[in-house]
């Protein structure tokens, strides 16, 4: 689901750091336009990568669709749900000093840890099998 919209979520973000980089410029803000300039330029980076995806939009060829992103997969959902929810339990959490709190912080590192670990092991095992159903379509 994350992957489905994410040029979406690209031209969201780069419409509201744009914005906030017009604030910034008009009140003359010491320093933060630089960051916003930055994110606005990491913004663009990510439209460009979906260049193919964004020249369907203004093709006039009604060639048959390629499909530029992968299936999506149960593992990311999955993963993108422990990644929330690990979170919410972190800003819950917060910088508290007591027992209970700290070692519902630490679980949670483990959680995210693993999650990172499993997620990228199944990445790099399934690549090869990935790359080459590309080359045969």
């Amino acid at each position: 689901m994350t992957q489905r919209f994410a040029l979406i979520g690209t031209i969201l973000f780069l419409a509201i750091t744009s914005n906030i980089w017009m604030i910034t410029i008009s009140l003359h803000f010491k320093g933060t336009w630089i960051i916003t300039s930055l994110m606005m330029f990491a913004g663009f980076i990510v439209l460009y990568w979906d260049k193919n995806r964004i020249a369907e939009l203004y093709s006039d060829n009604h060639l048959q669709k390629k499909k530029y992103a992968p299936a999506v997969s149960k593992l990311w959902i999955n993963a993108g749900i422990i990644y929330i929810i690990s979170l919410f339990t972190l800003c819950y959490t917060g910088p508290k000093t007591d027992l209970i709190s700290k070692s519902i912080a630490i679980m949670t590192y483990f959680i995210l840890g693993a999650t990172l670990l499993y997620t990228n092991f199944a990445f790099w095992k399934n690549s090869d099998k990935s790359i080459k159903s590309q080359y045969q379509q």
